[in-house]
Order: structure tokens, then sequence, then C-alpha cells
């Protein structure tokens, strides 16, 4: 029996949540389909393809109507390549690739995706009738979280049933194998201290103020503790660089650059604290939680209480919650704040949460060991079947 033809269209590969699950996707996929990507920018891919991909090399812009322009020249590029390689399904990630994938749309089955809980808190009426036009060219849109999927149904009741959930996969096994890789540097740090990691972007929803606030606090009563961030640049980096020297903090708290193994620096730490003010579904805390770490999660809209809880996803944590697979705290508020003068009762609930686990060994490493039995319903075997069943069907 042929194989259908299988198409990814992703903006980039540099780095990213998005980006990482679909070169993982790519690999899960291959033996069912023939699986081709189509990215947008090829420049700096830090994540590997084992398939055969195509760039446009059509770069975004700032200036209004060459956005217009670049946008019709995608999608005129990408229709061409689907009509090539003869695509049967075509599957998007990320707003803009989904408003590629859905007007290059020809015959081929399209499944675009809802991977963000922001875009659907509050949308314009202009984003709504946007919406609305390439949900209806679509045959699928697949979600991240249970909390998306609900969301989406209330805003876009007439695609009710389009609306699926498909959690992200991960590869429980390599990544124990990478936790256990020496480090090239940062070696003292993590031999000599309780490390605390968190790991992404260096952007606004990440709430790393937060946490580096919180960890003043805990730092007064817990003298051998340091701060490990490692992510990608953005310019919220050096607003966060001057808070951490504001606090006196310079020679407690790492702000690294992007590494493409960040679990080797997981698995060598205490605690992981996820203190993002939105999410969809936080590869970073599956993640963590494959490298056997304890955690702390900030509850916000979407993401953090699926991957700690098997009870309810609707609910709100309004104090620290031990849940099935780790503590959350409740959601981190929204505004971005850099002041070291304000502390919010946020921030002092986060640390209360660090120091529950950092002052018990037997807590700490009790909810280390559940980690590694909760992430395992996200594993690739269980993701791929599933991306099968929604496509197949």
């Amino acid at each position: 029996m042929n194989k259908k033809n299988l198409t990814f269209i992703v903006a980039h590969l540099k780095s990213g949540g998005q980006e990482n699950v679909a070169a993982r996707l790519t690999y899960l996929m291959r033996h069912d389909y023939n699986v081709k990507v189509i990215l947008l920018d090829d420049r700096d891919m830090n994540y590997e393809l084992d398939c055969e991909y195509r760039c446009i090399n059509i770069h975004s812009t700032a200036k209004p109507i060459n956005k217009i322009i670049n946008a019709i020249r995608r999608i005129i590029h990408v229709r061409k390549i689907k009509k090539e390689w003869k695509t049967d399904i075509c599957l998007s990630f990320g707003a803009t690739c989904d408003y590629i994938n859905a007007f290059s749309k020809r015959r081929d089955h399209i499944y675009l995706s809802i991977r963000g809980y922001r875009g659907l808190d509050s949308p314009s009426r202009l984003a709504k009738i946007k919406n609305n036009i390439i949900y209806t060219k679509a045959h699928g849109v697949l979600c991240v979280s249970k909390r998306i999927v609900k969301r989406a149904r209330e805003l876009y009741p007439e695609h009710s049933e389009k609306f699926m959930l498909l959690y992200n996969p991960y590869d429980i096994k390599q990544i124990d194998v990478l936790k256990n890789k020496k480090l090239e540097c940062y070696n003292s740090l993590f031999a000599n201290n309780k490390v605390i990691i968190a790991a992404g972007t260096y952007r606004y929803e990440k709430g790393y103020w937060h946490l580096v606030k919180a960890f003043s606090l805990v730092k007064k009563n817990i003298p051998n503790v340091k701060l490990f961030i490692i992510g990608g640049y953005s310019d919220s980096k050096t607003k966060l660089t001057k808070l951490v020297s504001d606090l006196s903090l310079t020679e407690d708290v790492v702000l690294a650059d992007f590494d493409s193994n960040p679990y080797k620096y997981m698995g060598k730490s205490s605690l992981y604290v996820l203190s993002s003010v939105f999410e969809g579904f936080p590869n970073v805390l599956a993640e963590a939680m494959a490298c056997g770490v304890s955690i702390v999660a900030a509850d916000c809209t979407s993401g953090p209480r699926e991957i700690l809880s098997e009870g309810n996803p609707f609910s709100v944590a309004r104090d620290i919650e031990y849940q099935d697979y780790g503590l959350l705290v409740p959601p981190m508020t929204m505004k971005e704040n850099y002041c070291s003068l304000q502390i919010e009762e946020c921030d002092m609930t986060l640390a209360r949460a660090i120091e529950l686990y950092l002052c018990d060994d037997d807590m700490l490493n009790d909810y280390a060991n559940k980690a590694v039995v909760g992430v395992e319903r996200f594993s690739e075997r269980i993701c791929a079947l599933n991306l099968k069943n929604i496509i197949e069907t």
C-alpha cells in the first residue's frame, strides 16, 4: 500500500517549543507517511530533520505593505510545493504558518494548530473573523491542552467538532540518555549547591521576573542555593540581567544562552520551577519530569495543571497545591514588573513552595520519582498513535 504524502509547515527550527515538536513529529510519522517539511526560514537550524525539506526564504518585514506582499508570495510558493510534492495531508505550526496552510490549500486535508492560550483570552473581532475563515478551510485544529480545546469551542462553536486534543510528544528514553552527559562548564555550581533550574526563551510569557524575585526571598533562608536559567535570547534578557543586579544576585543567578541539550543541566538540578504567566503546553515541564526533577509550577491557564495533575483540568490553585506529580502555585500576575523593590504576593507564595522542597529531602526525592512516572502519559508512541488516528479519521 502506498504511503500518503504528509507535509509540515514550520516557520523555522532555530529554537522554541512548537519548532521542537515539529522536528520530533517528522521522525515519529515517517514510518507511516512520506514526510516532508516546508520552512519559512532555514537560518540557524538547531533542531535536526531526517527528511527532505524546502525553504521558501521569504523573510518577515516590518512595513505593512511588504507584509501583505510577502504573505501572498509565501502562499503562492507553498501552493506550488504542495502541488509538486502531491501533498495529501498538511500540518502547520503557529499562526503565520496556519494562514499559509489554509490559503495554499489544494486537495490536501489541512490541519492547523493552537499551541498557546494567549490568543484565545480576549481575541479581537478581526482576529475572530480571520480565524473563522481559516477554520472553515481546515479538516481539524490540533490543540495542545484540554483548556485550549474548551476555550476554542466556546469562541468558535460553528467549528466545535474540528478542535481536537493532541499532547506534545517526548522522547523519554533519549532525554534519559542526554541528562547524563557531562557538563562542559558550571561543574562547581551544580556540584556544590542546590540548583533551581528554569528553561525557555527569555520572553515575557515566561514570567522570569517573578522567578528571580521569588529566588531572592529563598536565598535569604537557604544560602547554598543557586538559580540557573537557560534559554534563547530576547530583549527581555537585558531587563532580567538588570533585575538580578539590582537584587545583588549576580553571584547566585546564571542567565545562560540556548543549549541544544538542556537536560544535562536539568538532571543535575534539585528543582525545576515554571513561573510562566501563560503557556499552551510547556514542553520544558514534561522534559524536566523525564529528567527526574521535582517540579513547582505556576497554575497558568493552560498546561501545567494537566501535566502535574490527573484531576480536574479546569480548576485554579488559590494556594500551594500538592498534586500527583508536583506542586502548583496560584497564577503569576500578568503585568511585567522588573522593579526590585516590588515583591508581590504571588512571588512570596512561589518562594514558599520552593522552600518546602529544598528544606525536605524526602519530599524532593519522592516527587522526583513521581515525575518520571507521570511523564509516561506524554510519550512519543502515544502521540504518534493519536495523531495517526486524527488524520486518518
